[in-house]
């Protein structure tokens, strides 16, 4: 009985040995590759070559990548498992493979990380990295230009001509139409020239004394069919193109007296209010000039300008008694016209030399005299008629006429001055064209 029993104990006892055995975790690295499956085998919270049971392994000789400072960013195998730096997973809690490149705060959106949001910019110091903002020191406000110096505070930013922190006598670029004094003061406010074309027009615009800074323009100047009543532009000197004022019904004075450079034209015509005209610089002007149909004028000073490129027409201006005022001229490259001028008594340039062109002087009722004391030569024809009141023709240096020679129905004036003129032009270099006196004294 006793070595029955004992016989039992035994195979008990074994019996329970062997179940203990099976329900035991077995340590990490127990089965082969154990040390290397990412997997906490033996349940004791450590894994894979973290395990001190691994570290006996084959696999665990050369230690784990990443238990080295830079190891998983070193482009090298260092635990020689095939994977190196991020792409093993001994490296996943590694700072250099979690998305960050520890600047504290940053999203890390693609850029150099320099201590700020990092929202797309070029991440300047001190700037709030808006969108679109070129970020050269100032406070960024949207739609800035970011020039240097500027405040960018409380500026209105709604006028044509920028905002407020714009330098004033700087230069537009472009061409403008001013239509009321608001808009000319506001250009004023930034600047004081304008690289382009200049008009002036509406219906209700009646000066422009807003104008006052205006100084330059590069283009032409214009004011045609405007509510003008009065044209002062003070500070005007340069004009790149041509000035035309032309029917203005209501205007009376047209007052540019710092203009002395014209690169065009001057016109001014069909002004039937126009009383005062002062252009006092104006020495030159490479295109024409026409001062047509003014039946106003009364008071012009043009007392500098001494050459006109193109023709110079002299038409309708029925209140100007005489061409004191353009006394200095000396050279008009095309024709000459002074026509239909009811009040002149005197037609008479003393320092005319040449006229490229025609010259005309008819239609003057009220002309006493046609003196030209310096008049050389006549490029086109001579025209000297229907002066009622004229009785003295005298062109004493006259030696050449390119085209026709004519002086006729002049009921005052001597027939024998204008044959006398002929001859004297005929010794002189001759007459190109026809010559026709007649129905004068």
């Amino acid at each position: 009985m006793t070595t029955r029993a004992t016989r039992s104990y035994l195979a008990v006892t074994a019996a329970l040995l062997w179940l203990l055995a099976g329900c035991t975790p077995r340590s990490e690295g127990a089965e082969p590759g154990q040390c290397s499956d990412l997997t906490d085998n033996d349940g004791d919270g450590l894994h894979d070559c973290g395990d001190p049971d691994c570290f006996g392994s084959p696999v665990c000789a050369a230690g784990f990548e990443g238990d080295e400072i830079g190891e998983c960013a070193d482009d090298a195998d260092n635990d020689q498992d095939g994977l190196f730096d991020c792409a093993d997973p001994d490296c996943s809690g590694a700072a250099a493979c979690s998305g960050d490149d520890d600047d504290t705060g940053d999203d890390d959106t693609g850029d150099d990380d320099t201590g700020d949001d990092d929202t797309g910019d070029d991440d300047s110091a001190g700037d709030d990295d808006s969108a679109g903002d070129d970020d050269t020191g100032d406070d960024d406000s949207a739609g800035d230009d970011d020039s240097a110096g500027d405040d960018d505070t409380g500026d209105d930013d709604t006028d044509p001509f920028g905002d407020d922190d714009s330098s004033a006598g700087s230069t537009f670029t472009g061409d403008v139409t001013f239509v009321d004094a608001t808009q000319m003061a506001s250009f004023c406010n930034h600047y004081s020239a304008i690289d382009g074309d200049v008009s002036l027009s509406g219906t209700v615009l009646a000066d422009t004394d807003a104008l006052s800074c205006l100084a330059q323009v590069s283009g032409d100047v214009t004011a045609l069919g405007s509510s003008l009543q009065s044209l002062s532009l003070p500070a005007l000197a340069q004009v790149g193109g041509t000035l035309s004022v032309v029917s203005n019904a209501e205007l009376t004075s047209l007052l540019v007296p710092a203009l002395d450079s014209l690169g065009g034209s001057l016109d001014v015509s069909f002004n039937q209010r126009l009383f005062s005209l002062d252009l006092a610089l104006l020495s030159a002007v490479p295109g024409f000039v026409s001062l047509y149909y003014n039946p106003s004028l009364t008071a012009l000073d043009l007392g500098q300008l001494s050459t006109v490129g193109g023709h110079l027409s002299f038409y309708y201006n029925s209140e100007v008694s005489g061409l004191a005022d353009v006394a200095a001229l000396t050279s008009v490259g095309g024709d000459l016209y002074i026509s239909f001028d009811g009040a002149i008594v005197s037609a008479a340039l003393p320092l005319l030399a040449s006229v490229g062109g025609s010259l005309e002087v008819s239609h003057c009722s009220e002309a006493l005299d046609v003196t030209f004391a310096a008049l050389a030569s006549v490029g086109g024809s001579l025209f000297v008629r229907n002066l009622d009141s004229a009785t003295s023709l005298s062109m004493p240096l006259l030696g050449s006429v390119g085209g026709d020679f004519e002086v006729s129905e002049n009921s005052e004036l001597p027939t024998s001055q204008a044959e006398a003129l002929r001859d004297q032009v005929l010794a002189a270099g001759g007459i190109q064209g026809t010559i026709l006196i007649e129905y004068n004294q």
